[in-house]
């Protein structure tokens, strides 16, 4: 009651007890004072992974704890400075005081028995065998649990079916196959009974049931007899929760990029900086990062759309492609960088880099490998000085096709480039010297990002071109001309004669 989770009416006899719902608060001090006490030293990036809160949140809470001073320092793996808390109190009558104490034990028991599930064999686990499937060497049971069955893992693209499980070990133990316990679609454990005859997954953590495992109540279709020890029923239940070896120590990949500065003016170069970082339990080997640059739209060639400068000296381009060797990273929040430079073009839309980070070590989820960022562009303060009597002539040079967004894509094609003049005058008005029927307006409006010109050619018979173009420098502006009632498009280069 002094947690506030029970309400209480009446006495004596009549007294009566009721449970106070309450909407959840998400993870407090409390929690993180309990993680790091447990899980310590971690980064602030493990820190809020495993408490599933934004690293702005963690922050927070760690400034609590230094605050209550509750938190000390330790270095991680790699040297590098982490946080950890090497004593806890959780008050009687504290709001989140059940959860934490909730987390705590129940995160005792799972690292007891993942502890026990780390060894072939164990005194509290003494019936521990090793199993195989018949004619597959691709299927991996190396974790017995004694009579309550084996966590296997299925590799290499295998269909085996769950009868042809064999035993090693005395012919009398030989078991009897119930089911097969996977991860369903939701990332629930999920138990195929025998006479559904299920295959195992073509790749991927399964379990083994055997006549003996004793099944919590809440997995049906399953005719497996319940058993009364509720050691039993525990170890089955976070067992299935586990479900395999590997996902008991896994590594865990997160990819982030920034960019620096965060808003770079165009034809200017900005560092990019790709972080990997491992968020798992288990070092991640062999790991990659594949970064996708920003490409132009023409065929059959294709080329990065901008000038790439320096970068890493682990990374290699391939194309569009930037591909960065980053050996090992180091568990629990460590990470590794690669960088890159690149100075951007004026372009009708945004600039997106992506970044996929792999590993041949074993991921429980790849959900988190790839990062995104979108440039954020700044433009010139160009201007058009046309003065009364005296218009500014502008040469236009372009190319035309479908789906350019951007003058640069002309230039890797020279040969598709042409030109005409136009004249600027003061009142806004445009005129075309080589064909007096073609008649236009032009305007320059100043932005906070830079200026922006536009204009329109006119036949005659209505506007058969419209313009719209960004400061690229001192003297010109880049930007797209659109044709009503055409797919056509075409980047255009305007400067001064």
């Amino acid at each position: 009651m002094k947690s506030g989770l029970l309400s209480v009416s009446g006495s004596g006899r009549t007294r009566t007890y009721r449970v106070v719902h309450r909407t959840p608060s998400g993870p407090g001090i409390l929690d993180a004072m309990v993680l790091l006490f447990r899980e310590g030293p971690l980064s602030l990036g493990a820190l809020a992974h495993r408490l599933g809160v934004p690293e702005a949140r963690a922050h927070e809470l760690l400034g609590q704890l230094r605050d209550a001073g509750r938190l000390g320092a330790a270095a991680l793996p790699d040297g590098s400075p982490g946080h950890i808390v090497t004593e806890y109190h959780v008050p009687v009558d504290s709001p989140e005081g059940y959860e934490a104490a909730l987390f705590d034990h129940l995160s005792t028991v799972i690292r007891a028995i993942c502890k026990k599930l780390g060894h072939e064999r164990h005194d509290a686990l003494d019936n521990t065998r090793e199993v195989e499937f018949v004619g597959s060497s691709d299927v991996g049971c190396g974790h017995g649990l004694g009579r309550f069955g084996w966590v296997c893992s299925v590799s290499h693209g295998i269909r085996s079916s769950a009868r042809t499980i064999a035993k090693r070990g005395r012919a009398d133990d030989t078991p009897e196959v119930w089911g097969v316990a996977r991860k369903g679609s939701g990332g629930a454990p999920r138990v195929t009974p025998p006479q559904d005859r299920g295959l195992l997954p073509a790749r991927g953590p399964v379990m083994v049931i055997t006549s003996g495992f004793p099944i919590p109540p809440f997995i049906s279709g399953s005719s497996i007899p319940k058993e009364s020890s509720m050691l039993v029923k525990t170890l089955a239940f976070l067992t299935l929760l586990l479900a395999a070896p590997a996902a008991l120590a896994a590594s865990d990949l997160t990819t982030t990029i920034t960019v620096s500065p965060s808003v770079s003016q165009v034809y200017s170069n900005a560092t990019y900086t790709v972080r990997v970082t491992n968020i798992g339990n288990q070092n991640a080997s062999n790991s990659t990062v594949q970064i996708s640059l920003p490409a132009t739209h023409t065929s059959p060639q294709v080329y990065v759309l901008g000038t790439l400068g320096a970068k890493s000296a682990n990374c290699t381009q391939a194309g569009t492609k930037l591909n960065c060797s980053l050996g090992t990273i180091i568990k629990n929040g460590n990470f590794k960088t690669v960088f890159f430079n690149i100075a951007l073009p004026v372009s009708t839309t945004p600039f997106v880099f992506s970044a996929t980070a792999a590993t041949t070590s074993n991921e429980n989820s790849t959900t988190n490998n790839t990062g995104t960022r979108t440039a954020v562009q700044s433009y010139f303060a160009t201007v058009v000085n046309a003065l009364p009597g005296a218009p500014v002539t502008m040469v236009n040079s372009h190319c035309t096709g479908t789906g350019l967004t951007a003058w640069m894509e002309c230039t890797f094609f020279p040969s598709s480039i042409a030109s005409h003049e136009a004249l600027y005058h003061s009142d806004g008005s445009l005129t075309i010297p080589a064909d007096a029927s073609y008649t236009g307006g032009w305007t320059v409006t100043v932005t906070p990002s830079g200026n922006r010109l536009t204009f329109f050619y006119d036949d005659g018979g209505g506007v058969v071109a419209n313009f719209t173009g960004w400061g690229a420098d001192g003297a010109c502006f880049e930007g797209l001309v659109t044709f009503p009632g055409s797919t056509e498009v075409s980047p255009y280069e305007v400067c001064p004669l």
